[in-house]
């Protein structure tokens, strides 16, 4: 089997790994973010709803 040096193939550090994989070490975080905000925005407009259906 031939080394991958042979190709010009070097090892990246740490630096450039986290810049091939996008550098944000939580991905899931903004979508976190979004999906409480969402949640709760509609859980209080249920909760809206629900009082003004209740006065009649």
């Amino acid at each position: 089997m031939k080394s991958l040096k042979s190709f010009g193939v070097k090892e990246l550090n740490t630096d450039e790994i986290k810049k091939t994989n996008g550098g944000n070490p939580f991905p899931w975080l903004p979508y976190l973010a979004i999906a409480i905000i969402a949640y709760d925005a509609i859980d209080g407009l249920a909760a809206g709803i629900k009082e003004e259906a209740a006065k009649g």
